[in-house]
């Protein structure tokens, strides 16, 4: 007869050599990683794909601030010694404004009674432009966004733009002025810089959101100095960009 005391013995080495088989190849199993780097200047490391889904590629908002900078839907949170400042986003897809994402006119017709899930899913294959941090580089949607950083007691922002949006976009060109009914500078996006599809410049040396009523900002896109102001002046114009202000 078996020795009851032998059979435990053996079912627990058994469970023991089990569970560390399935240790062993939980950690033997790639993992999508990456490099770890902190608090750095170079744009370019700021940017990189998402560990949970390769087809996505994220400008990571902590590592480029140091967790100074919170970001909200259409909305960026900054916060520094001197105390918080916010900058907004805006958009224009083919001359029709919207917030963060854009979507068809009818998209609120086409989804009445549905549930947020339906929603979210039809969301997500009409959706033609995008302002945000995380970006797709290949999937047809238009992605941008600006950052917002501290350096040297002045806030520099870096424009990302991805392989969509060059694609799309016939130009792109970055306006930015102090007050956009006076002077207002111009030139080309500089796509000569990027990381994992994603393009990436900078404006420096502005200060429009200093002023307590902000009547300027930068707008990135195919737009030029003479539509922007026809745009201000309330003519309708077919442009498609981005602003923060």
């Amino acid at each position: 007869m078996i020795n009851m005391k032998k059979i435990i013995i053996i079912i627990g080495l058994v469970l023991v050599l089990v569970v560390a088989g399935i240790f062993l190849i939980s950690e033997l199993t790639p993992k999508p990683t990456r490099e770890k780097v902190f608090f750095t200047d170079n744009p370019s490391d700021w940017v990189y794909e998402s560990p949970t889904d390769p087809a996505e590629v994220v400008v990571d908002t902590y590592l480029a601030t140091e967790g100074s900078l919170k970001t909200l839907k259409s909305q960026q949170d900054y916060f520094t010694s001197e105390g918080l400042t916010s900058f907004f986003y805006q958009g224009m897809y083919k001359g029709e404004e919207f917030d963060s994402e854009y979507l068809p006119a009818d998209f609120f017709n086409k989804t009445r009674g549905m549930g947020l899930s339906e929603k979210r899913a039809l969301a997500d294959e009409l959706v033609a432009m995008s302002i945000g941090h995380e970006f797709d580089p290949h999937d047809g949607i238009i992605n941008g966004f600006v950052l917002a950083r501290e350096e040297e007691g002045r806030f520099v922002f870096y424009i990302f733009v991805d392989e969509d949006w060059k694609r799309e976009l016939e130009f792109t060109n970055i306006l930015w002025a102090n007050d956009f009914r006076g002077k207002i500078s111009q030139r080309p996006f500089d796509f000569s810089s990027g990381q994992n599809g994603v393009y990436i410049d900078k404006i420096e040396n502005i200060g429009w959101y200093e002023a307590s009523a902000r009547r300027g900002g930068i707008v990135i896109g195919e737009i030029s100095q003479s539509s922007l102001v026809a745009l201000m002046r309330g003519d309708e114009q077919d442009i498609t960009y981005m602003m923060v202000r």
